[in-house]
């Protein structure tokens, strides 16, 4: 599942950086990516009881990546108008 989604990301990532008219669905399916792993893995820990540092980390990694992807999507809107 991570293999695919990440070269998802790669292939949209690539597409915005060449052509701009993909930069903002890139920056959308980052966030709801990110949003959703993160949203996935909370639950997780809360249903589990599972609060290793691993995973703890990796739910940190994933709520920053979200609000990275919604910040650069704020900017590009806000850039746009």
């Amino acid at each position: 599942m991570y293999i695919g989604l990440m070269g998802t990301l790669a292939l949209y990532s690539l597409l915005g950086a060449v052509q701009e008219r993909f930069e903002e669905p890139a920056l959308v399916l980052f966030l709801l990516s990110y949003a959703a792993l993160a949203s996935a893995r909370a639950w997780g820990i809360l249903v589990e009881g599972n609060f290793d540092s691993f995973t703890l980390r990796l739910l940190y990694v994933e709520l920053a990546s979200a609000a990275a992807a919604a910040l650069a999507l704020i900017i590009r809107r806000k850039s746009s108008t």
